[in-house]
């Protein structure tokens, strides 16, 4: 009695243990006791292999997929735990930027001039960006199966969608130690005059009065951005531009504010039905954004600086190819083993940091290889093979 309740145990139990203790000289379970697993070996290679092939698929799809190729029927958390064990995990997917070479020279030439800026160099400058929040659309985040220190494969790589529903177009600034509020556009587009009129002369003006001569503004290149008359009013303003390189999101702190900010919408429950309280709340989560998170993204840009000079300097790829060079040289070192490769796929397509002779934007095909625990032949239940390994 006591001892089933020192363990929190049945007094039952504690007998049973007693008694296999006592015929076999332990309470370890013998071979081959308990309930059989589910799936074979055969089975998870398959499932591994067709999350692989198909890496937007859910647990249920696969689960599907399973029992169509082999008759075994597992639920979500069991095909779950075969892609964990495979080292397969749920993972939100990178977006890519299309970029030309001209581009990626314009990012180097910047990086490389900003990567040593101090803390205080950045204080001054102010970052800001616009934002389109959707009453639908912006929770819905799409997983991917993935290795861990993938997610810069082509193949765990997704192009950003627009949002297609009813929402609102936001425009906020931030500084180290300091922030604008944020500004809901009146109309659902941006021109140069609303940039103007309802960005630049109430909020930027304002800080470049406040802070002084050292201030610098950093807009990207939108078209609205980039209009004579608010070239003209910066001018008038005394107010200093950032140059800034373009299609260059990742380089821009703003950017994970934008991600907080949906995250934090995505959390109200219930959550917004219209467009007046999709605004209310966005204002009000913004406001509640700790200063700290601000000014640890801001301090982030000496790595983000450095992460794109070392991609560029490496054969001037993409932190993509590299991860694409990295998997052709761990081939290279296996390659006599044939047991060690599974496939190799040539039908990914790269949009971003791709290498041309001229400044045109193209899309070049990479290998996608395949990891080496699919290296063998699946037979089903029925005999029939499902799938079968490619000789190299």
């Amino acid at each position: 009695m006591e001892t089933a309740t020192c363990l929190n145990i049945s007094r039952q139990t504690v007998s049973k243990l007693w008694k296999q203790f006592q015929n076999d000289g332990s309470v370890v379970r013998r071979p081959g006791q308990g309930r059989k697993r589910m799936t074979t070996a055969s089975e998870d290679r398959y499932l591994a292999l067709t999350a692989r092939r198909n890496r937007k698929a859910t647990a249920r799809q696969l689960s599907s997929e399973l029992a169509a190729a082999t008759g075994t029927v597992a639920s979500r958390q069991t095909i779950y735990r075969r892609l964990n064990e495979k080292g397969l995990y749920a993972r939100k997917p990178r977006v890519c930027v299309l970029l030309s070479s001209q581009k990626k020279r314009d990012r180097f030439n910047w990086c490389k001039e900003h990567q040593n800026w101090t803390e205080h160099q950045w204080s001054h400058v102010l970052f800001t960006d616009e934002s389109r929040f959707s009453l639908t659309g912006d929770s819905k985040r799409v997983y991917i199966w993935r290795e861990s220190g993938t997610r810069n494969d082509p193949s765990n790589i997704v192009e950003r969608d627009r949002f297609g529903s009813g929402g609102v177009m936001v425009w906020g600034g931030i500084m180290i130690d300091g922030r604008t509020p944020l500004h809901v556009f009146s109309s659902g587009s941006v021109t140069g005059q609303i940039y103007r009129d309802e960005v630049l002369d109430p909020y930027v003006r304002l800080f470049r009065g406040a802070y002084g001569p050292d201030f610098l503004f950093m807009d990207d290149n939108a078209r609205p951005h980039r209009a004579n008359l608010v070239d003209e009013f910066l001018e008038s303003e005394d107010i200093k531009r950032i140059p800034w390189p373009p299609n260059s999101p990742d380089l821009n702190p703003i950017e994970n504010l934008w991600d907080y900010l949906g995250r934090a919408i995505a959390r109200i429950h219930p959550p917004p039905r219209d467009v007046n309280a999709l605004k209310t709340a966005l204002l009000e989560e913004w406001r509640l954004i700790p200063q700290t998170v601000v000014n640890n993204v801001i301090s982030s840009l000496k790595t983000r600086c450095d992460m794109c000079v070392q991609c560029i300097m490496a054969k001037r790829m993409s932190p993509y190819e590299l991860e694409m060079q990295r998997l052709r040289d761990l081939l290279e070192t296996v390659e006599s083993d044939e047991d060690c490769i599974s496939e190799i796929e040539s039908d990914t397509d790269i949009e971003i940091f791709s290498e041309h002779n001229t400044d045109t934007e193209e899309d070049d095909e990479m290998d996608n290889t395949k990891d080496d625990d699919d290296s063998d032949d699946f037979v089903g239940k029925d005999g029939k093979t499902v799938w079968k390994k490619k000789e190299i």
